[in-house]
């Protein structure tokens, strides 16, 4: 198996937009944040490369074939992980707990974290879908599925759970599938009534709104979302994460 590794930096540097087809590029930094050193560095060039791309360089191939691989790689290594973590929890409570991690939205979420959007290899795909699209969710699974052929199941679980180990985490604090706004405000009611603040951040057809949750002036969470109730939603989850160890014992 490769070597394994979890590293942070301050901002995920784009690659070069005028790489030419089959150029090789430095994934050091994209590596350090997924948490796995690639063997054969083209399956991970593959993993981010979008099909409008392919369809100017037919030589290079897309993302597409290692997202359907990935996707089922994403969805064991979740299910064994919960299984494993909660044993006393019911099977349909468990279900909710994996399509909580695992659907589109925490898919976009985690891309957007480690800034997946300024890596993707695409031709005349507006930045707005990449970072806020399923696009970006599709590489995350892609690039799962690059792991799992390049290193063994060892390594693609391994960087499952790092990426999404938090997400996991807080899904499972939330008891009877309750949305994050719902218990932020069971969590803090005792001190006051959390503030949503909205702003508007793109129109057309693909709206973007930010939303800040303050309790007495104290921002507590940002986040966004395609509306303003997904964006107070991701604001409120913010927000329980950064209050995670007040929330229970179901500490991993």
């Amino acid at each position: 198996m490769r070597r394994l590794f979890r590293r942070k930096f301050k901002s995920a540097p784009a690659w070069r937009r005028d790489a030419s087809p089959g150029e090789t590029i430095a994934f050091s930094d994209l590596e350090a944040v997924i948490g796995y050193e690639f063997q054969t560095p083209a399956l991970l060039l593959q993993a981010i490369t979008h099909k409008s791309w392919t369809a100017e360089y037919p030589q290079d191939p897309n993302y597409e074939r290692l997202e359907f691989l990935g996707d089922a790689v994403l969805q064991l290594s979740v299910t064994d992980y919960i299984h494993k973590m909660y044993p006393h929890m019911e099977e349909g409570h468990l279900s909710k707990l994996r399509s909580s991690v695992v659907s589109a939205e925490p898919l976009q979420q985690v891309a957007a974290e480690i800034k997946l959007f300024e890596w993707i290899r695409e031709k005349g795909l507006p930045k707005a879908r990449k970072r806020h699209s399923s696009v970006s969710g599709d590489v995350i699974e892609a690039i799962i599925g690059a792991v799992y052929l390049d290193g063994g199941w060892e390594a693609a679980d391994s960087v499952v759970i790092s990426l999404f180990h938090e997400r996991i985490s807080l899904a499972a604090r939330i008891p009877g599938g309750r949305d994050s706004k719902s218990l932020l405000q069971e969590q803090v009611a005792k001190e006051g009534r959390p503030v949503y603040r909205i702003t508007q951040l793109r129109g057309g057809e693909e709206p973007l709104f930010k939303a800040e949750v303050a309790l007495d002036g104290d921002v507590l969470g940002e986040g966004e979302g395609r509306s303003k109730k997904k964006a107070e939603q991701a604001a409120a989850a913010s927000a329980l994460e950064k209050i995670g160890s007040k929330l229970g014992n179901s500490e991993i």
